[in-house]
């Protein structure tokens, strides 16, 4: 039985496996890692809140909310279900035509997220404790 995908013409289904598993996997570690990144945030936001640091960064605003949405059950539940989805179109080869591209676009969301997140959490941390060393 051949198998019918979304793929390129005249490719070989089978020559696309490895890619496959590389794209589902890079996004299945995204999503890992932003689920983690959601989880060490929380106590910054307590440290914020407890400071009453009310105008921060919008690229901070906007990390931490989406931080807490990731933390709400519904929000994890959502979240997690649309990554499930995401790495079963990639494996049955429903995004074979944007495969590589999705893949070089998740690697560099995924190299870009770590330094967001030290940058959008930390940053304001920062600033607080050199305006108290002066």
């Amino acid at each position: 039985m051949t198998e019918t995908s979304g793929g390129p013409p005249g490719r070989d289904p089978s020559s696309l496996a490895w890619p496959r598993r590389v794209g589902a996997f890079l996004q299945g570690v995204t999503g890992a890692v932003l689920v983690a990144f959601a989880f060490l945030t929380a106590p910054f936001e307590k440290i914020y809140e407890q400071l009453e640091m009310r105008e921060l960064p919008a690229p901070t605003q906007a990390f931490l909310a989406l931080c807490g949405f990731l933390r709400r059950p519904m929000g994890l539940i959502g979240f997690s279900l649309l990554e499930l989805v995401l790495m079963a179109l990639i494996l049955r080869g429903s995004l074979d035509r944007i495969l590589q591209k999705w893949i070089v676009a998740d690697a560099i969301g995924l190299t870009l997220l770590v330094p967001f997140y030290v940058l959008s959490v930390y940053l304001p941390i920062i600033r607080i404790q050199q305006s108290l060393a002066k």
